[in-house]
């Protein structure tokens, strides 16, 4: 599937968000036990995530400072954003519930 198939712009609360095009391995090889990771977890565990996936956004700071994460609206934005993010990374995985186990 080619990447013009994903969205990779996000609009969170009205802003948006730019998540990157390539996740090298080298970037992204601790990605699946993070994943696993915000399972049920401390809203918190989304940030490496966060900060691996997305390349840039019109919130206050850095989306790789994880300060910036802390400023955030836990419903109105923090909550969408790791919905969003959950989603792009399961339609990029190519993944489904029935090949997806935690």
């Amino acid at each position: 599937m080619s990447k013009e198939a994903f969205d990779y712009i996000l609009i969170v609360a009205g802003k948006k968000v730019v998540l990157k095009h390539r996740l090298p391995v080298s970037e992204g090889h601790l990605l699946p036990q993070l994943l696993k990771e915000t399972v049920g977890g401390d809203l918190r565990t989304n940030i490496p995530v966060c900060q691996m996936l997305i390349e840039s956004w019109e919130f206050p700071g850095s989306p790789q400072d994880p300060a910036s994460y802390e400023a955030l609206d836990t419903l109105s934005e923090m909550l969408p954003l790791a919905k969003l993010l959950g989603e792009h990374v399961v339609a990029r995985a190519g993944l489904t519930t029935d090949n997806v186990k935690n």
